[in-house]
């Protein structure tokens, strides 16, 4: 995982090691995601439009990306835009707040169906 989020590529003007970067991000929460025996899959996060910035000092690049957060079970969808270089430094901690922020505050899923459904539900979301 330390490789996934050296720090050698927040400089580079390649478009595809910017994007290379949240890809992996993304991978990595969703798989996460994934093998947790709670969500079992149920939350996803994907990548939507982009948009590449050159520095005017030509000292660098920045990829601003849309990222949508799905709930599978409602269908329900939360888009925000973010700088790839802020969600993959210092190890990715900003798409895991995202993540949670959009689990607990946003979507309210603790509020909303209770504990007691949620360790009770057992559908397997990988497949949908």
């Amino acid at each position: 995982m330390r490789k996934c989020f050296n720090p050698g590529w927040l400089s580079s003007n390649n478009r595809r090691r910017h994007q290379r970067r949240i890809n992996q991000a993304m991978r990595i929460i969703n798989k996460s995601i994934e093998k947790d025996e709670l969500w079992r899959g149920r939350f996803v996060v994907r990548t939507g439009a982009t948009n590449f910035i050159r520095y005017e000092d030509k000292s660098g690049c920045c990829l601003e990306i849309e990222l949508s957060f799905i709930d599978k079970r409602t269908g329900f969808i939360w888009k925000t835009w973010e700088s790839v270089n802020s969600i993959c430094s210092f190890g990715g901690w900003r798409i895991w707040y995202m993540m949670n922020h959009f689990i607990t505050e946003i979507n309210d899923v603790w509020t909303k169906e209770g504990r007691d459904f949620l360790y009770s539900d057992k559908t397997d979301y990988t497949k949908i």
